[in-house]
Formats: structure tokens, sequence, C-alpha cells
């Protein structure tokens, strides 16, 4: 019944014989794996709320344009939740070492100053070693080379193909999306 102990380890004669501050019947063990379920449940809903509170702040609310510029997209997280908003915003994808994003990105950012269109940039060189997008993410989201400028609205990207003037971007941006 209880496994070869020294005496000196028993308290009392009974049944339920307590050695070393645990009581040796059935309703220790239920009440320990009780308190176990209790806490891993708690700290599991308290990781579920943190969870939920960092993907209400990233991707259930849609960041806004700031002002009259063009905004800046600084993580995945949030290029994913502009992607998914559920109303047309236009982004341009550019690399610090593309000759031609570094002509293109002043026309974009001007046509973002004078549009009400939601305009905005992402640095998405994926060579950089704090890239916020790998090769396969920018392939996913349509961009296969830079500066790539791209028009989401719901499951449609269209990519623009036109001029790199101030008054082309401008008028993609404001243009709706074809049905």
């Amino acid at each position: 019944m209880l496994p070869d102990i020294d005496e000196d380890y028993f308290i009392g004669n009974s049944e339920e014989v307590k050695f070393r501050g645990v009581w040796e019947s059935g309703t220790s063990s239920a009440f320990s794996i009780t308190v176990v379920s209790v806490v891993i449940v708690a700290v599991l809903f308290l990781l579920m709320r943190l969870w939920n509170s960092y993907d209400m702040s990233m991707s259930s609310t849609c960041p806004r344009k700031p002002g009259k510029r063009a905004g800046s997209i600084r993580s995945s997280s949030d290029l994913y939740a502009l992607q998914n908003c559920g109303r047309p915003v236009t982004i341009m994808y550019y690399a610090d070492f593309c000759g031609h994003c570094k002509l293109a990105k002043p026309a974009f950012d001007q046509a973002a100053e004078n549009s009400n269109a939601e305009m905005y940039v992402c640095e998405a060189d994926p060579n950089r070693q704090d890239a916020i997008l790998t090769v396969t993410e920018l392939h996913e989201m349509q961009v296969h080379g830079f500066p790539s400028v791209i028009k989401y609205d719901g499951d449609k990207a269209i990519s623009y193909k036109g001029e790199r003037t101030s008054e082309s971007y401008k008028s993609f941006a404001e243009k709706p999306v074809p049905t």
C-alpha cells in the first residue's frame, strides 16, 4: 500500500498517513489537478487577452493616413492591416538602393499631399537585415520589382503602370477600383 519508508517520516497511524506534508489519499491528487488546471486556464486566458489586444491594435483597426503626407508602413502587420481594411489603399513599395525609387518617391509623396486618397510608402527591401517583408511575402503581394505602386481594395490588387509623376499617381489613387 505505502512504499517502504522509515517510521520517522510518518505522523499518526491511520489509513490516511501524512508524510512530508502530503496526504496519501485520493482527495489531495484531485485537488492538485484542479488547482493546476485552474492556473493553466488563467494563464491561457491572460495570454489570449494580450494577443487580442495586440491583434486589435494592429489588424482589426485600420491605420489612418497621418495628415496630408504619405503614411509610412513600419511593420508587416501594419501592411496586412491596410491591405485588408475594406477601403481603397494605395501603397508604394520601394528600396533605398533603387535609383528609380529615389526618383519616384518624391512624386508619390507630393501626390499624397494633394490627394484625399489613402497613400502609403513601404520600404520593402528584402535584402536588409531589418526588412519587414521577405521575398516570398512580396511576391504574394504582387510586388515583383521596385518601385511598385499597388492599389488594394478588398481582395483586389491593381498594379500601377503609368508615368512616375505626381499627377498620375494622384489620379491612380483617387480613381475607383473597377468591379
